[in-house]
């Protein structure tokens, strides 16, 4: 078992019995119990790779730091990556954090977009800051779609 994150470290990581998918690395009210894991970075686990299309990532809050972790290999390859955006658990870390994971794929040229109410949603630079405030006070989960 192992997690992935910002740099090499033992962390806790908080289990959720009712639904092993819930677990995560950021504390909800939802986990009953907690380990100690070894966490990795995506540029270590994938430094052998000699292609990368796609990456997914569902890690229940913890996303900006798997990109940070990954950010040699991502820039390598530049694959399309789909995340699970989870805005209002975002901003309880720090405020402005939702803001950040998007700007990441702003600063490597990706485009974004997602569906919300069957409608295809882009977006950019300048609609950011109003994106991820929407999207948390209607504590919305999101798949975002990054791709060149």
């Amino acid at each position: 078992n192992k997690a992935l994150g910002t740099k090499e470290e033992k962390l806790k990581i908080f289990l959720t019995s009712a639904d092993a998918g819930l677990s995560s690395l950021v504390n909800s009210e939802n986990s009953t119990r907690e380990e100690n894991i070894d966490v990795s970075t995506l540029d270590k686990e994938l430094k052998d790779l000699t292609r990368l299309d796609l990456i997914k990532i569902d890690v229940e809050g913890y996303e900006y730091e798997v990109l940070v972790g990954g950010n040699e290999i991502i820039a390598k390859f530049l694959p399309a990556v789909i995340f699970e955006f989870t805005s209002d658990v975002y901003e309880k870390a720090y405020i402005g954090k939702s803001a950040d994971i998007l700007k990441y794929f702003i600063r490597l040229n990706y485009k974004l977009k997602t569906e919300i109410d069957g409608k295809v949603v882009i977006i950019s630079e300048e609609n950011i800051e109003k994106f991820t405030r929407t999207e948390s006070q209607k504590k919305s989960i999101l798949n975002i779609l990054a791709f060149q």
